[in-house]
């Protein structure tokens, strides 16, 4: 879904606008996705292309890096490439020692293998090449040459790849390496080999691995492994990018926005202008805090637990920020002010098309639950786009309102 731009917060069993999220189910399950460099690199290139913020309780592909030894992990080269993709998908520059470690598993004719031993096969070096690629490596250098000759070998002559060209266990073409392989001839720009144009080893019989990958599509959309299998999950999310043209990471996150400021024993202000126009500004009054920290607001660092509906009837209302203290570069955990603090939000009309705009409110989310305490609403002022609220600790704070009430009129039909 990532791959067409779909938001995983919007979707709902069976298209309904309740109930949990297909965001939120990944993000309950985010730790145990994360628990390999290859499971944190396939969670952070998921996460990025479906514009959602990495969650708290998750390792990242980078916390699993050796400088040591310029591996992530001890794993073969796949899950060494799935790192590697995740780490660029976080808007994190790859090491170069992990750019190098990933060359050095190049086998002899040009493939890389999925583990040691194993033998090359088409989906680790498909990945290896989407993987240093999105790292800078260049498309003329020999190791990328040679790991595109290699796929060049090992085509078959229905257009599309097996997962080894020299297996004892079958060499017939299947949908999900066929669709590794577009991706990484999309990573280096060779759209002829994988188009229309009669160009090169990898048109064969006048067949080409798009065409491979949509005669393996079944009347009711979904994708086979190989002819004959039926229906194919997996198949089906490893042809839709490919189809797509898009290699991997599908996109990368903007780096976040992080807006500082000082407040002492004399208070301060902190305020984010947005590009779409929007404004925040946090004002902290005199005495509120007894010594100087310094003030760190985050926007829009949505959580998928900011999508959900709140404790209530409450809907989220599109805004949503963190705000933190921090002390000789430290945050200050738990914090809480001496004085209430004044936070005034502005909003876009999209933002709360569905809701009532008197009901907004300010809410917190307390490690469990999207809560109120200690936070008291001011004023709305629809007129303005903004409302006003005090807040006197420190969190993640999102805005809800109650939804509108929806009329449904009958249909009236001329004959009926």
């Amino acid at each position: 879904i990532g791959a067409n731009r779909y938001q995983a917060a919007t979707w709902r069993p069976n298209g309904t606008l309740s109930g949990p999220s297909l965001g939120s189910y990944v993000f309950g399950h985010s730790a145990v996705y994360a628990g390999t460099p290859s499971g944190a690199g396939k969670l952070a290139v998921a996460i990025s292309a479906a514009g959602e913020d990495w969650p708290a309780n998750a390792m990242k592909p980078m916390d699993y890096y050796s400088p040591t030894t310029g591996a992530y992990g001890s794993a073969g080269s796949a899950s060494h490439a799935w790192a590697m993709l995740g780490t660029v998908a976080l808007s994190h520059p790859v090491p170069t020692a992990a750019v190098d470690y990933l060359k050095r598993m190049a086998q002899p004719n040009g493939g890389w293998e999925w583990s040691p031993g194993w033998g090359t096969d088409t989906n680790s070096t498909a990945l290896a090449i989407q993987g240093l690629i999105a790292a800078g490596e260049p498309i003329t250098a020999s190791v990328i040459v040679s790991a595109v000759n290699y796929l060049q070998t090992a085509q078959n002559s229905d257009g599309g790849f097996p997962y080894d060209p020299n297996s004892a266990w079958g060499t017939d073409s299947d949908t999900n390496s066929t669709a590794y392989v577009v991706q990484a001839l999309q990573a280096i720009k060779q759209n002829e080999l994988i188009g229309s144009a009669n160009f090169g080893a990898f048109v064969l019989t006048d067949t080409r691995p798009i065409s491979f990958l949509l005669g393996m599509q079944l009347s009711d959309g979904s994708f086979e492994w190989q002819p004959g299998g039926g229906s194919n999950l997996i198949a089906a999310q490893q042809a839709v990018p490919a189809l797509l043209r898009k290699a991997f990471p599908l996109k990368i996150r903007n780096a976040p926005v992080i807006i500082t400021s000082t407040a002492s024993s004399t208070g301060g202000n902190l305020i984010y202008n947005a590009p779409s126009g929007f404004a925040t500004r946090i004002e902290i009054p005199a005495g509120a805090v007894s010594q100087t920290v310094d003030m760190r607001y985050l926007p829009d660092t949505i959580l998928f637990s900011a999508t959900q509906t709140s404790s209530g009837t409450f809907t989220f209302g599109g805004r949503n920020f963190v705000l933190e203290a921090l002390k000789n570069g430290s945050a200050q955990i738990p914090f809480v002010f001496d004085k209430p603090v004044t936070v005034t939000i502005q909003y876009l009309d999209t933002d709360v098309m569905d809701l009532k705009e008197n009901s907004l409110k300010l809410f917190y989310w307390n490690g469990s639950a999207w809560s109120q305490d200690g936070i008291r609403l001011v004023q709305v002022i629809p007129s303005e786009n903004k409302f006003i609220a005090t807040i006197q600790h420190l969190s993640e704070f999102a805005v809800f309102g109650l939804e509108k009430e929806k009329i449904y009129l009958p249909l009236v039909m001329k004959g009926s």
